[in-house]
């Protein structure tokens, strides 16, 4: 009996080790083990290297002290009380927060120091940055606007019919395609887990089903930015990473190599373009300098003038403020950000000329309205 037993344990351990040596190519035991995103995930993947520029751009660093962190006070209704910004970023777990105006850094903080040289993850705040590539691709003729359709570039989907040849760039970027996708976090074998920890995520995104005409309805999801990424790999003959460093990596003085998450090891790997690039947090801030002035960067025009405020006006008007990996801010401001999972952030404020940076890790995980509502706080203690 003991041996029976015995026996029949083993057979149940060799199926479970069989099922999960099956289902580990999308992802789920990658899931079951990590359950949850975290900053630090990028360590989990294999990643393809942006290099640092040849010649770094700098901010200025004043000589005096800054007192900004005791000055600023926090207020919000998740606190008690105002906090001087100096706590408020112990209190929050921000990782990283550059605070820069006219060029100059008026406040940095890093928590623990060592996130001043090591580098930060972006999640969504990187869709903005996809967005900008498409911005540049546009203006080198590569994509004949937002509003050509994706078909011109994914074959796959000629012969489809049923709405697939109607889908635009700009519906990608808005999140208006009408592909099919599944967001529950609880549901290992769904899209979103999979999208994050699976492989073969190029394959998944051009299996969508579509659910709806396009541009009729706001659906964000991870498959829309993969497919916006075959669309510009296919357009320019470059890898995602490799566009990056060509066309902004390397003209905006980047002082430290950037990485970006892959969905597998081997040359047919493709970037995980709705999260997942990883720099140090002044080399994110000088993304946000590239967007206060319109692209131009100390005269050299990167991507088109007007490329921004197309981008806030066209498409549908969806879910209120996003906009193309953008969210909008109080249009008194002129504000808007590219925001992230875990409140990751590039602020930009062009009537100050001031653009915040801000990481963390996943212990305080508050709405994008928190984070915009301490931006303006920032923005108008300044």
């Amino acid at each position: 009996m003991k041996i029976h037993k015995l026996l029949v344990g083993c057979a149940k351990a060799f199926l479970l080790f069989g099922m999960l040596a099956t289902i580990s190519s999308c992802g789920v035991t990658r899931a079951l083990t990590f359950l949850k995103p975290d900053a630090r995930d990028y360590r989990l993947f294999p990643r393809r290297v942006i290099y640092h520029a040849g010649e770094s751009f700098e901010f200025i660093r004043p000589e005096a002290p800054s007192h900004l962190g005791q000055d600023i006070k926090i207020a919000h209704s998740n606190t008690e009380n105002n906090h001087p910004l100096d706590d408020f970023v112990h209190l929050f777990k921000t990782h990283a927060l550059i605070i820069i105006r006219n060029d100059s850094i008026l406040y940095e903080s890093y928590q623990p120091e060592n996130y001043k040289e090591d580098v930060v993850t972006s999640f969504s705040v990187s869709k903005a940055i996809l967005s900008t590539l498409v911005g540049i691709a546009i203006h080198e003729g590569y994509i004949q606007g937002v509003h050509q359709h994706i078909t011109d570039f994914l074959p796959e989907w000629k012969a489809r019919g049923g709405g697939y040849d109607s889908i635009q760039v700009i519906d990608l970027m808005q999140h208006t395609s009408g592909v099919y996708f599944v967001r529950s976090p609880w549901k290992l074998s769904g899209d979103q887990v999979q999208f994050y920890y699976g492989r073969n995520i190029s394959k998944r995104a051009l299996d969508r089903e579509l659910v709806t005409e396009r541009g009729t309805r706001f659906n964000y999801n991870s498959a829309n930015t993969q497919l916006l990424t075959l669309v510009l790999e296919r357009a320019t003959g470059q890898t995602l990473s490799g566009y990056l460093q060509e066309k902004i990596w390397e003209p905006l003085g980047m002082e430290s190599d950037a990485f970006w998450s892959l969905d597998k090891k081997g040359k047919d790997a493709v970037e995980r373009a709705f999260c997942c690039l990883q720099a140090r947090a002044v080399d994110f801030a000088k993304i946000g300098r590239l967007w206060l002035h319109n692209g131009n960067w100390n005269g050299r025009q990167i991507f088109p003038e007007t490329w921004l405020q197309e981008l806030f006006t066209s498409g549908m008007p969806t879910n209120r403020s996003y906009r193309s990996g953008f969210t909008l801010g109080p249009h008194q401001y002129g504000s808007f950000m590219a925001t992230g999972l875990f409140g990751q952030m590039i602020y930009v404020d062009p009537g100050k000329n001031l653009v915040i940076v801000r990481f963390g890790g996943r212990d305080k995980d508050y709405s994008v309205n928190f984070w915009k509502d301490v931006m303006l706080q920032l923005s108008d203690a300044l």
